[in-house]
């Protein structure tokens, strides 16, 4: 339901037209997209690279049953050559990750990652429409409840998909796409002995709804030639604008090392990710806020005999200088944070260990490169050091300490964003372009996503304890997903409908629970603050709950309680910042509080929800 109607956004946005058929303030200084390569088509045997990150709908089955499925979170990274003006052949790496699980289908499974690489086609119908293929070996892993967890072998995935991408510089695009993903791969069987998983072939296919963003080598341009004037030699000597908007993005690779004491280690590659948000303080200081994560696929350890994953999550403050404008810096950054891994022991059984929160410092030199007057794009070498306290279950803490030491290297890609600061000059101020009808406010048709960590709290009872404590409490931290459709009018008010989802892994209070998952839609109204762009949101959702027991009945199906629908009430305070025309990307805190009838026996289920979330508007 969430891919579909993040195609109907989509459809919409083309339907309206706007992006394409109006100029922005920030294309003035570009030169025409008449002259990029996206108008007139590639250039033969010059770079490609491109970018994609979406969400979408997954299942993989088995024999015609279902294994898991859900919401996903498509990522790939391409590069290669263009073949003519209109074909380019590249290769790719990717990751399917499942963000929200469905609880009815996937059997008890917290954590799954379909991942491959691969070559392909891509095909310019016109210099904006495009249709793209490409051919993988991949691996499906996942864990579940008991010894429910697998690696497979390596298999075939095919990806096709359609789309269409928009210049904004003679050699950068963004734009969006619809996947459809098949695959077919057979199990490998990891947990042996005890509940052994039987041999079958998965069968992966979805459907997904992508950004995109690409690069395209430019011709050279004879010397004189106007169309050689690139957006680099007017912004690349800039500063930042000070008290200015920053937003930063960083992905890549690299090796991590956690070890407690000189008896215990775990070590492996890494996938380190972060998303960052803060002020320039002045034309080269940044101040920033971060939530990061470090995963680890697979990683290996001395003491158990396979571990599934790891991941090294948190959230801190940091800060971001230039040493020269907008190109070389050093970044710094401590983080309240977390490790946690899942695994297979032959000895223990299921493992799965949670630190206690710590501190995990992050180090970072790099250089950027911008490709428009706020947008910069670079590389970076990272250093993450850390520290926190093992759980009162670890082991029998018999390694010399009590404590994780992190240690850990890694190579990122960076995507930024900042207003550039402006020119001095001793002439007069140059006329400033009239913006178009509709730049910058609250008018026309409305779009939402909205994703961050979310926390929940809930109470219940049984029939016979009308009177006593609640019978349990649950409680958890876990991911937030929300989709908002509507249309705004006089300039500040949105009206929306909504679908929202929050699901928590292992959550605290009951040993046999897996997984808790809260569902809600229903209409909202959203007020915006001009000119500062700070809204205030109220929402009344028909919900749900639906929970999962950590040891299934079998070896594939797991037991399946739920709630009846009831109805949960929400309110949220955030700020959004103008990127584009008719988009801003911002910052949110949501509260919900819920009620749900219970089954059988059981009484009314109470639901307390918050949630920091970061959104993507589109109006």
């Amino acid at each position: 339901m969430l891919a579909h109607g993040m195609l109907a956004v989509f459809l919409a946005i083309d339907a309206a037209g706007t992006m394409s058929s109006e100029p922005t303030p920030e294309s003035v200084p570009l030169t025409s997209s008449q002259d990029s390569p996206a108008a007139q088509g590639q250039t033969p045997l010059k770079f490609h690279l491109d970018a994609r990150l979406g969400v979408g709908m997954l299942q993989v089955t088995a024999a015609d049953q279902p294994v898991l499925g859900g919401t996903s979170l498509p990522l790939a990274l391409s590069a290669g050559l263009s073949l003519t003006n209109a074909v380019m052949a590249f290769g790719e790496i990717s990751d399917n990750h499942m963000l929200l699980f469905d609880s009815g289908t996937s059997n008890g499974i917290g954590a799954s990652d379909l991942y491959g690489a691969g070559l392909g086609l891509k095909y310019y119908l016109t210099p904006e429409f495009f249709l793209s293929a490409a051919a993988s070996i991949a691996r499906l892993q996942f864990q579940g409840g008991g010894y429910n967890m697998d690696l497979s072998r390596w298999g075939t995935m095919v990806r096709v998909s359609a789309g269409r991408q928009w210049p904004v510089s003679p050699t950068w695009s963004l734009g969006v796409a619809g996947e459809y993903q098949l695959g077919s791969m057979q199990s490998g069987g990891l947990a042996k002995g005890y509940l052994d998983l039987p041999e079958r072939r998965y069968q992966p296919s979805g459907f997904s709804v992508l950004m995109l963003t690409s690069f395209h080598q430019a011709a050279r341009h004879p010397p004189g030639n106007a169309s050689g004037t690139s957006v680099l030699s007017t912004s690349s000597d800039k500063g930042l604008m000070p008290f200015g908007f920053y937003l930063d993005a960083r992905a890549g690779l690299g090796a991590l090392w956690p070890r407690v004491g000189d008896g215990y280690w775990i070590t492996g590659a890494s996938v380190p990710v972060a998303l960052s948000a803060g002020i320039n303080l002045t034309k080269a200081l940044i101040a920033f806020g971060e939530l990061s994560d470090i995963h680890m696929f697979g990683p290996s350890c001395n003491v158990s005999d396979r571990l599934f994953s790891l991941d090294l999550y948190g959230v801190g403050l940091g800060l971001k200088l230039y040493l020269t404008p907008r190109a070389f810096f050093l970044s710094g950054s401590a983080s309240l944070a977390r490790l946690h891994y899942e695994g297979l022991s032959f000895t223990d059984g299921n493992l799965s260990e949670t630190s206690h929160w710590g501190v995990l410092a992050r180090i970072a030199v790099g250089k950027e490169w911008p490709v428009s007057p706020s947008w910069s794009l670079g590389a970076a070498g990272e250093l993450q050091l850390g520290t926190m306290k093992t759980s009162a279950s670890f082991y029998n803490n018999n390694y010399g300490s009590d404590s994780y030491t992190i240690k850990g290297l890694s190579l990122l890609g960076v995507a930024s964003f900042s207003p550039p600061a402006k020119r001095e000059s001793s002439g007069p101020e140059p006329t400033s372009p009239v913006p178009p009808v509709g730049y910058h406010t609250h008018e026309g048709s409305y779009a939402n996503v909205s994703l961050g960590p979310g926390w929940i709290w809930l109470n219940h009872r049984y029939q016979n304890q009308l009177y006593a404590d609640p019978d349990y409490q649950l409680s958890g931290r876990g991911t937030q997903l929300a989709l908002s459709l509507g249309y705004a009018f006089a300039g500040r008010f949105v009206a929306f409908a909504e679908v929202s989802e929050l699901q928590v892994h292992a959550p605290a209070g009951d040993s046999e629970i897996a997984t808790l998952a809260w569902y809600g839609f229903g209409p909202g109204l959203r007020y915006y603050l001009m000119p500062a762009n700070v809204f205030l949101s109220a929402s009344v959702l028909v919900s749900h709950l639906a929970m999962d027991d950590a040891t299934p009945d079998d070896s594939i199906y797991g037991s399946h309680r739920t709630s009846q629908w009831g109805a949960t009430g929400q309110i949220s305070v955030g700020k959004e910042w103008w990127v584009l025309r008719d988009l801003g990307v911002g910052m949110a805190a949501e509260l919900g509080f819920g009620k749900m009838g219970g089954k059988d026996n059981s009484l009314t289920y109470t639901a307390k929800t918050f949630s920091l979330l970061a959104s993507v508007s589109y109006n």
